[in-house]
């Protein structure tokens, strides 16, 4: 669902001049999480515990430990 979504996303943005930026995506998911979308593998994989959405912690980890 998640992969199809990006790229319906994808595809309207080109219709109006946007791009997304595969350098700044990042795919949150549990370790036993199995990625088989080839766009969705090259986003930057980030661990729930070390997941921090507009400078608070999203889980319970590291993230939060340190905030």
């Amino acid at each position: 669902m998640v992969a199809s979504d990006v790229a319906a996303i994808i595809r309207v943005g080109a219709d109006i001049g946007l791009s997304l930026n595969i350098t700044k995506c990042e795919l949150i998911a549990h370790n036993d999480v199995v990625i088989n979308d080839n766009l969705l593998q090259s986003f930057n994989q980030v661990k729930t515990e070390d997941a921090i959405l507009l400078g608070a912690s999203v889980f319970l980890g590291p993230a939060l430990d340190m905030a």
